[in-house]
């Protein structure tokens, strides 16, 4: 067995709409990170951070282990979702990325190559996150996962 060992530090930004109005979920944000190993187009196991409470800038200083065994990791996929909690509805969305076999682009999977090649280092590398629909469109492991 094989174990894969996400540490997290996210950070989005503010976003402006209007001269003086900022959108109300980005000061008022509750974010969480969820985390699915997928192995080719099928969700293995889906971990979460806890979540930060109003803030519009979180670091989740937080390691998430996944145990895998060597011949699975060529074809597995990492999708990583950023989420604000929302206790009386649905929670938001953020964004998303892709790591792995189907990553969601050139930076996914350089970061996901130097990876396999520096087990048991960490290898950290900063990622913008995508809308759902860009990385459907260049991910079966994003549509995968809801």
């Amino acid at each position: 067995m094989t174990n894969i060992l996400c540490s997290l530090n996210i950070f989005y930004r503010v976003k402006k709409t209007h001269k003086y109005n900022y959108d109300i979920i980005d000061f008022f944000s509750d974010p969480f990170v969820k985390i699915t190993m997928v192995h080719f187009e099928k969700p293995i196991k889906t971990k979460k951070t806890s979540g930060k409470k109003n803030t519009i800038d979180p670091v989740f200083n937080e390691s998430i282990n996944f145990n895998i065994t060597p011949q699975q990791l060529e074809n597995t996929s990492m999708v990583i979702t950023v989420w604000d909690y929302n206790s009386k509805s649905k929670d938001d969305f953020v964004g998303r990325i892709v790591l792995g076999k189907y990553g969601t682009g050139p930076h996914e999977y350089t970061h996901w190559s130097r990876m396999l090649n520096s087990q048991r280092s960490a290898v950290a590398q900063w990622h913008s996150l995508r809308s759902r629909q860009e990385c459907d469109q260049v991910s079966p492991a994003s549509i995968a996962v809801p």
